[in-house]
């Protein structure tokens, strides 16, 4: 039996939940066109965007920390706004945790509950991945699994790096979503999605230590911060969980979100296509594609870049990347 909850807890499981989802759907599911009115699939590539999709949520579900420790952060904050005080003491962690997995089991059980927009409907069939991302969030843990998770977060959750950008970081979210920050691009009650999936994170000030960054858009932060903290929060777990839990183990080790370096991954690979190529023209048009990108894109390009550059053993691709690398500052420069 599911129990009802404390309105603030609710609150921060369902704007918890309902981030992952967007951003699984944003991510994995848009991406692939699939859902564009009106076009027709040649039966062999809708069965491989449908094999891409089916297998897209595993990042998501292997997660765990990472989806625990941004849930934690979203409601501890929501007590902050409602002037609520709790301690973060293992009583009340072990509370929330189950009160975030209650919410996923009502999420399943019901499709009117929450945010569950992954649904395709395309050459007259319709496909529902809504169960495969909200289940991917319902781990068979055991009670001692979680007082386990719970003790790791409780004894680390302020000195450990990892943790605390993801629980200041949810935190700093939340807090912008849920006292008017984001009205200023779309005003109460009102939805104008460019501009919110644009939108960059503000008051910086008032959440020192935070996981966002100041270049990323918002609504990805949940995107950003599991790809860039998962792998320190897993290592950190092995390192200093006072007892490893199997299951803990086996549904936190990865593979974890890797959104922006496959962005990053993918713009490289048409720069190097292009810039060993050497036909007339590439010069331009790989001008065109480094002052098309944004910060963002550009600086994660530059660090993957600087990335391979030290773990190739390739002398002449290492000495491709490193003028690639100079000729996309360079181009990036001209336009400042």
């Amino acid at each position: 039996m599911i129990m009802k909850l404390d309105p603030i807890v609710e609150r921060a499981c369902t704007w918890s939940l309902n981030t992952i989802i967007w951003s699984y759907h944003s991510a994995v599911i848009i991406p692939t066109d699939i859902k564009e009115e009106g076009r027709k699939f040649e039966n062999k590539e809708l069965k491989k965007l449908l094999d891409h999709i089916s297998k897209g949520h595993i990042p998501y579900q292997q997660s765990l920390l990472t989806y625990l420790v941004y849930f934690l952060g979203a409601c501890f904050q929501n007590f902050k706004i409602n002037n609520v005080k709790k301690k973060v003491d293992d009583e009340t962690v072990e509370i929330l945790i189950n009160a975030f997995f209650d919410t996923a089991k009502r999420y399943s059980k019901d499709k009117s509950v929450g945010y569950q927009p992954c649904i395709i409907e395309v050459n007259n069939k319709k496909y529902d991945f809504n169960k495969k991302i909200i289940n991917s969030h319902l781990p068979k843990l055991t009670k001692a699994d979680i007082k386990n998770i719970t003790s790791w977060f409780v004894n680390n959750y302020k000195t450990a790096e990892p943790i605390s950008k993801i629980f200041i970081g949810a935190g700093h979210y939340f807090n912008l979503e849920n006292t008017g920050y984001m009205n200023q691009v779309a005003g109460p009650g009102k939805s104008n999605t460019t501009a919110l999936i644009e939108l960059l994170p503000g008051n910086f000030e008032k959440f020192v230590g935070t996981g966002l960054r100041k270049d990323v858009a918002l609504r990805l932060s949940y995107l950003y911060m599991n790809e860039a903290y998962s792998p320190r929060l897993h290592e950190h777990y092995v390192d200093k969980a006072s007892k490893k839990s199997k299951n803990v183990l086996k549904y936190a080790k990865g593979e974890w979100i890797k959104y922006f370096y496959l962005r990053a991954s993918s713009s490289l690979r048409m720069i190097e296509i292009m810039f060993t190529s050497g036909k007339p023209g590439n010069e331009k048009d790989i001008k065109d594609m480094v002052n098309e990108m944004s910060r963002m894109d550009f600086l994660d390009i530059i660090y993957l870049c600087s990335r391979k550059i030290a773990l190739s053993e390739n002398e002449k691709e290492k000495n491709n990347l490193l003028i690639i690398r100079d000729l996309i500052e360079e181009y990036r420069l001209k336009t400042k």
